[in-house]
């Protein structure tokens, strides 16, 4: 308190110079958090780490923990990301994380920075049938409301930090055996991958070029929420309208296949800067649920189905009024 209101008022019985340095120092103790949790992963070291590194996974399986991931770069030391989150006390985080140190199939460490501050380190260590798994968090809470209650919400914090944990434990080894499942079969290894070039490469990375290696010729899709598109120029035709209007960055959060289907879960972000749906621009920030299949024949997308929140999209252009 004394550090944030000290020109308020502060005692009197000793210099503030004094009172700051002795608040500082017992505030570093107070706000900070040591955390250790272990337990075994029904999985071989090399599968549970390659889920850990990649942060967009998060989402997926540390729910409903994790809320959003965004990354600029593929997993590596130095790379980046930033984290939204919650727990179960009544407050949403945002942090910036730094890959710091990597031991392939062994250890992930990251610096943390936003509102919490400080060093996670994942360890894994192989054993009989798995892999036994420790996560170091030591955190400073920063946030201002956090920085001022921290010493009294000690013993609640701590326990929305286990509750956050459990979640963990119970979604992470699923979802790993699931990746093993899908790494086991090679035609679903492919049509994912095809899928990941259209998002990554044609949709992100305005590869339009790309179109006749990925895109079947007697490609179809199918929706009454977008333009229609019956080959692969009539599809650059209708992406292109969604990258030029809202600048749109495609961002897969899930992707999961059986036979020549894949089904892909993802969220349209962008900022609403030209035309769009017969709307002038508003410059206003748009994200935008959806989930689409694709059906997948010779290497190539044949068809497309997918549905997206355009009632959303046009709320937030202030086209159509919020609900309450």
């Amino acid at each position: 308190m004394l550090l944030d209101f000290a020109d308020v008022g502060y005692a009197t019985f000793a210099p503030l110079a004094l009172q700051r340095a002795a608040a500082s120092a017992l505030l570093r103790v107070w706000r900070e958090y040591a955390f250790v949790d272990e337990w075994d992963v029904s999985a071989p070291p090399e599968a549970v780490y390659d889920v850990l590194i990649d942060a967009r996974t998060y989402p997926r399986w540390w729910r409903p923990v994790y809320i959003d991931v965004q990354t600029g770069a593929p997993p590596a030391v130095g790379s980046v990301s930033d984290q939204h989150f919650k727990g179960r006390l009544p407050y949403h985080l945002h942090t910036h994380s730094k890959l710091t140190r990597l031991e392939p199939g062994a250890l992930i460490e990251a610096d943390v920075d936003g509102d919490l501050r400080g060093r996670g380190v994942w360890t894994l260590t192989a054993i009989p049938g798995g892999t036994h798994l420790r996560f170091d968090w030591t955190v400073h809470a920063d946030r201002p409301l956090l920085r001022t209650l921290t010493p009294l919400l000690r013993p609640a914090l701590r326990a929305n930090h286990n509750w956050a944990i459990a979640r963990a434990i119970e979604g992470l080894e699923p979802y790993v055996l699931s990746t093993i499942n899908r790494e086991g079969d090679p035609m679903s290894q492919a049509n994912e991958a095809v899928v990941r070039r259209f998002f990554e490469e044609f949709c992100n990375g305005r590869r339009a070029e790309i179109a006749e290696e990925i895109i079947a010729p007697d490609y179809v899709s199918h929706g009454p929420q977008a333009p229609p598109a019956h080959n692969p120029d009539e599809l650059v035709a209708r992406v292109g309208l969604y990258q030029q209007a809202v600048d749109g960055h495609w961002d897969v959060q899930e992707i999961i296949s059986t036979g020549d289907r894949v089904i892909a879960r993802w969220i349209g972000r962008g900022t609403h800067r030209g035309e769009l749906m017969g709307i002038d621009p508003t410059g206003k920030p748009i994200s935008v649920e959806a989930i689409s299949m694709f059906r997948i024949a010779d290497g190539k997308i044949a068809e497309e189905w997918t549905v997206w929140d355009a009632l959303g999209l046009l709320q937030q252009v202030g086209a159509v009024p919020a609900t309450a």
